[in-house]
């Protein structure tokens, strides 16, 4: 098509005016899919560094955080998510 388009541009004399038309359609094309891949890049993006950041903060916390008793409790209702459950802690 854009070969067809020169060819009557050539032939008619308006090779210009045709050329500038076919650099604005391919131009907008180029910002449409620039556009639609950013929106979709962002959120994968999002998802990456939150967990990196969760990941270094977990890894700085003390080995002594996650095997004393006194946070038993508080890591079984985080992974339960609130359900009722029965925690024993043993002394």
């Amino acid at each position: 098509m854009v070969v067809q388009m020169i060819q009557v541009g050539e032939e008619t004399g308006t090779f210009g005016e045709i050329s500038k038309r076919l650099a604005e359609f391919y131009e907008e094309e180029v910002s449409t899919i620039t556009k639609g891949l950013s929106s979709i890049i962002e959120p994968i993006l999002m998802i990456i560094i939150g967990a990196a950041v969760g990941l270094f903060a977990v890894s700085d916390a003390p080995a002594d955080v996650f095997d004393d008793e006194r946070y038993l409790i508080f890591w079984s209702l985080l992974i339960m998510r609130g359900k009722k459950i029965k925690t024993l802690v043993f002394r």
